[in-house]
């Protein structure tokens, strides 16, 4: 027997046919995932590298607040450590995994280059100058250290995007580097650009410091060019200046703090200022941050 011709706009009698939505549903719906709003982006898949729809028309990411979500420091403060305490065992191994690698390269550079001074001993008090070949050594140190950071770094944001999208991480987690070549190349730009900036004068490094807050993030996140990172990190302080400017101050206070105490601070301070900042670059342009866990 056919069947009668649907009034349009008219929700059907007999959901479940063939045919047919399921009750509740309009025509031509997508129908929602378990547990899923309509019209609520599903969180990313396990793995998936950023939590991005796809980007519209042009290939540019939603940038500016009218793109992010609500951000309040203190909600992702009280989010961080939350995070930070359900999976304090991989981060603190890891961090303190970090510390002694990037320590090592720092001090022998250090070291060699402190050895290079001349030393002059008179009347029993010692006068140390440092000269050329000292500096030499300290600039390619400096660089160096930039190289083993950036590799540090591209495991370490793995490591805390995948608590910000909700997944269970081990040590392991943060010893699988994402994105490393250009995660280099934006630690290398980066660090020269601020440490010029700190060379001609003070503020101008201070500058580039908060503009630059959120290249990394968004290399590893996004899976983008280090260049495309700078960039990225500029337009959402450029559009997000009074929130990026806290979240920095708060970073660097957390940081300083910990390192104020003999570095073992730093063990809880630097992923508590990992996930803070996560938090704030996911809120910020749009995406997802999972919730905390109870």
């Amino acid at each position: 027997m056919t069947q009668p011709p649907i009034d349009p706009g008219q929700q059907p009698n007999n959901p479940g046919q063939p045919g047919y939505p399921p009750a509740g549903q309009q025509p031509g719906a997508y129908p929602p995932a378990a547990g899923q709003q309509p019209g609520a982006y599903p969180p990313p898949p396990p793995g998936a590298p950023g939590s991005y729809p796809p980007p519209p028309p042009g290939g540019a990411y939603p940038q500016g607040p009218a793109a992010g979500q609500p951000y309040n420091i203190g909600d992702g403060f009280s989010w961080a450590f939350n995070k930070f305490g359900k999976n304090a065992g991989p981060l603190i191994i890891a961090t303190l995994i970090y510390l002694i690698i990037v320590g090592v390269v720092y001090g022998i550079f250090y070291g060699i280059g402190f050895a290079l001074a001349d030393k002059e001993t008179v009347y029993g008090t010692t006068t140390v100058s440092f000269g050329a070949g000292t500096f030499a050594v300290w600039i390619i140190g400096y660089l160096v250290t930039l190289v083993v950071g950036g590799y540090v770094l591209s495991s370490f944001w793995n490591g805390i995007l995948q608590i910000t999208d909700g997944q269970q991480v081990s040590v392991g987690s943060f010893f699988q580097p994402r994105n490393v070549g250009n995660v280099i190349i934006a630690t290398l730009l980066s660090g020269i650009i601020i440490g010029i900036g700190y060379a001609l004068c003070v503020l101008p490094g201070l500058i580039a410091a908060i503009f630059l807050f959120f290249t990394v993030v968004a290399v590893v996140d996004r899976n983008i060019s280090g260049t495309a990172g700078l960039g990225a990190s500029f337009n959402l302080v450029k559009e997000n200046f009074g929130p990026a400017i806290l979240t920095w101050l708060v970073v660097s206070i957390a940081l300083a703090i910990g390192g104020a105490i003999c570095a073992i601070g730093l063990l809880v301070a630097g992923p508590v200022a990992g996930l803070l900042t996560a938090y704030a670059w996911r809120k910020l342009t749009g995406g997802f941050v999972a919730p905390a866990t109870q």
